[in-house]
């Protein structure tokens, strides 16, 4: 192979004081939620599953400025000052400056309103008690992530996942694209998994980034849900024992193959489609204290071969 081909082999880590904890932040039935405008009613009905929030902390040592990054089952902001009011209650609570806090959407399409000048449409009346629900379930997360974190380990690996598709498809003989799959183009299945594993190596968090539209629940869905994120988790954290905190990529064009649909089994099938894969990455991973892990830049002096051709060598670092 040449060498112009080889990519270096180079598993990333971090070793610090990590924490993690995880609370329920499921909407009360009835709640304001018509996100699509093609629905026909205006408040959830049931929940199909519950919508929850992660908290993962790092700190370099016991002593250094927690890094938080938090993710939660919900679909976006309407209002700047509704996403303000939540964080800048997290950092007073918790004595933290803005650069060290993350706010992550997992962007459901089936969860509730989180815009509070909705409180005049039916159901709005729960939006402003349900946000305070929220911070005050942040807050407590990072009190207890904070407080149980002990020293661990977090390592990463790429994995792939079909479950997405691309979703921008040409009108046929007209000059729109239209929301639907495009078979003709192909999509990035890119899965990051970050394993967060104690002094033991026993695994007490995962994290999850993936690239996929929660959009599979659509206007003739009336349950608040996480869409296929909730089954994903369901997967992952029955077989590793510990929260999986979900962090949606860059998916505009990215969407389930079958959406807009009133079928909570499907989002589910989805759902376990992502979380299979997150398990077969972490079965592919390495130990979390493996000399083959590098914390320095790649170095391509570490290499040999002869006859144009290379091999990479792996050293301990």
């Amino acid at each position: 192979m040449h060498r112009s081909a080889i990519a270096p082999f180079r598993p990333a880590a971090f070793t610090g004081v990590i924490g993690v904890a995880q609370r329920d932040i499921t909407p009360p039935v009835g709640i304001f939620a018509r996100n699509w405008g093609a629905a026909r009613h205006d408040v959830a009905s049931g929940i199909h599953r519950p919508l929850m929030l992660v908290c993962t902390v790092f700190r370099s040592d016991d002593n250094g400025d927690p890094l938080v990054l938090i993710g939660a089952d919900l679909g976006w902001w309407k209002s700047a000052q509704d996403e303000r009011n939540l964080r800048e209650g997290i950092l007073k609570a918790i004595g933290l400056d803005a650069s060290r806090l993350m706010f992550c959407l997992s962007h459901t399409h089936a969860g509730p309103g989180t815009f509070s000048e909705d409180a005049v449409k039916p159901g709005g009346e729960f939006i402003i008690p349900f946000l305070q629900h929220v911070q005050k379930m942040a807050i407590e997360a990072v009190q207890e992530a904070l407080a149980s974190a002990t020293p661990g380990t977090i390592t990463w690996a790429y994995g792939h996942c079909s479950l997405a598709v691309n979703r921008d498809l040409p009108e046929p003989g007209g000059n729109r694209y239209l929301v639907g799959m495009n078979p003709a183009q192909p999509a990035d299945d890119t899965l990051l998994t970050g394993r967060i594993t104690n002094a033991e190596g026993r695994i007490t968090g995962t994290i999850v980034n993936y690239a996929c539209h929660p959009t599979t629940l659509a206007w003739d869905n009336e349950l608040i849900s996480p869409d296929y994120i909730g089954a994903m988790r369901e997967t992952v954290e029955t077989a590793t024992g510990a929260p999986c905190l979900f962090l949606q990529g860059a998916s505009g064009e990215l969407s389930p193959g079958e959406q807009y649909s009133g079928n909570t089994a499907l989002a589910d099938r989805y759902g376990r489609q992502l979380g299979n894969a997150v398990l077969s990455s972490l079965e592919g991973m390495l130990p979390p204290v493996h000399p083959w892990y590098s914390k320095a830049p790649w170095n391509p002096a570490r290499r040999w071969g002869s006859g144009g051709r290379e091999k990479i060598r792996l050293t301990a670092v």
